[in-house]
């Protein structure tokens, strides 16, 4: 196994040291909560049709053991754009109009790229803060979140451009306020209502999961991914002609919640309206595979494909529904410690450079938090894996089959039973706890000591191992 990011930072990194005229473009397209198994390229009995998903693994190399480096959305994009673990710094989610997760002396890799040369810009969902308390009013309370709380004519700082991008264009996040589209560091048009409840009407599927703060009032979630597709297209087709090398990273707002794809892909799939939305995030691809054509760059452009974690917890529900199952063939969804929550679709296309139609399963590495340090060294010991037993029902209540050797692996949200591990001689003896939850007296059961040195002794392996500078 390894870790997504650490593939494509060394891959970028080497496209760097390259003569000005022979560096690559790069293109990251970056899916928002698809499972393993929505694409048929990675699961033949998908119900989702993704034909411009398929071309471009045929075209390029599929990695079948790929790995976001979280179950969730903010830790998986902070590594990406980082090439740093996010537990070095934290593990949860950018609440909604929530401070920049990136410390100012972080190198990131836009920065770095346009220390290369490169022309830069992130187009979509960015959720990875901005510093909101720059535009609010003076007086207002300090986690009041009204619309007549700030002052949206004023630029919004420790953004997409204060860590590497030259342009930026989005709504942030798609359920989550502002609700209305930024460009640069200023908003387009000023919020002037205040989202407090559900939207009116049903999503086609789930809900609507849209978090109370500034909004436009004629803010439409429908319109999200066609507007983000089409300025990205455009920015690709506007680089014709250009001899400056280029880094576009493409955020999709799909097909996370709430589930919206717009009427003409409905009925497209097999899986309902989710399915559907997966079909419109294949075509929004398509739109920027198509620009990179006709811009004449394609040939010498990187493209990666992937997602930041696996499909949401809908998945369940419409497994019963459809006979789909978005993490086929793995147990466990987005969160979710099995690997269904962070084994996720992974396609690099390099014309020339990388071999086309290949499928490479990167399964020898051991996971590093998998193994037993000895209680004598300072250093986490590796012995060789046993054969290792996948996780490959297909369904999460199904019975699995048990791993061959210990896989002290945690998570956050704790949702989850988790397994805690006593070092005593040179191999781990497992005890299993039930995830610890608040009394009527606010207080917490007496096996959270525990959880906290699971945590310590996990963070304290994966920095003894990785002495590289933090």
């Amino acid at each position: 196994m390894i870790t997504r990011f650490t593939t494509t930072i060394c891959a970028v990194y080497a496209a760097c040291s390259l003569q000005a005229a022979d560096k690559p473009n790069i293109v990251i397209l970056y899916a928002d909560d698809l499972g393993y198994g929505d694409l048929t390229c990675y699961n033949p009995d998908s119900k989702i049709p993704t034909p411009h998903l398929d071309k471009l693994a045929a075209e390029g190399m599929r990695f079948t053991d790929g790995h976001s480096s979280s179950g969730i959305c903010t830790p998986s994009r902070y590594a990406l754009l980082t090439g740093r673990h996010h537990w070095r710094k934290f593990h949860g989610i950018v609440n909604a109009l929530g401070k920049s997760v990136f410390s100012p002396e972080r190198l990131t890799l836009p920065e770095m790229l346009q220390e290369k040369g490169y022309t830069t810009a992130c187009i979509g969902k960015w959720h990875l803060g901005w510093d909101w308390d720059a535009i609010r009013k003076p007086g207002t309370p300090k986690k009041s979140i009204q619309a007549e709380d700030f002052d949206w004519s004023k630029s919004i700082p420790d953004g997409p451009l204060g860590h590497g991008f030259d342009y930026y264009f989005g709504d942030a996040v798609i359920n989550f306020p502002p609700y209305t589209w930024i460009e640069n560091d200023k908003v387009l048009k000023a919020p002037d209502t205040t989202l407090k409840a559900t939207p009116k009407g049903a999503t086609k599927e789930g809900r609507w999961e849209a978090r109370p703060g500034p909004a436009c009032s004629d803010w439409d979630f429908y319109e999200n991914l066609p507007t983000l597709t089409e300025k990205a297209a455009a920015w690709l087709k506007n680089r014709k002609g250009k001899q400056e090398p280029f880094f576009l990273y493409f955020p999709l707002p799909s097909p996370h919640a709430p589930i919206v794809p717009t009427d003409e892909f409905d009925g497209k799939s097999q899986a309902g309206a989710y399915g559907d939305f997966v079909v419109q995030t294949d075509w929004s691809c398509g739109q920027l595979l198509q620009a990179l054509e006709e811009s004449g760059h394609a040939e010498n452009t990187i493209v990666i494909f992937s997602s930041d974690n696996g499909a949401e917890h809908y998945a369940y529900a419409r497994d019963e529904k459809f006979g789909h199952w978005s993490s086929h063939p793995l147990r466990g969804l987005k969160r979710d410690i099995y690997e269904g929550g962070h084994r996720v679709p992974y396609i690099v296309r390099w014309p020339g450079k990388v071999a086309a139609g290949i499928k490479l399963q990167m399964g020898s590495s051991p996971r590093l938090t998998s193994w037993p340090r000895s209680p004598r060294s300072s250093v986490m010991t590796c012995p060789t894996p046993p054969p290792r037993t996948p996780m490959t029902s297909s369904r999460s209540g199904r019975a699995k089959p048990k791993p061959a050797h210990a896989k002290p692996t945690f998570t956050t949200p704790l949702r989850t039973p988790m397994r805690f591990v006593t070092l005593t001689g040179s191999w781990c003896k497992e005890k299993t706890a039930t995830t610890p939850r608040a009394t009527k007296t606010g207080k917490r059961s007496a096996i959270t000591p525990l959880i906290k040195a699971a945590r310590r002794s996990c963070l304290t392996s994966a920095r003894t191992w990785d002495r590289r500078p933090t």
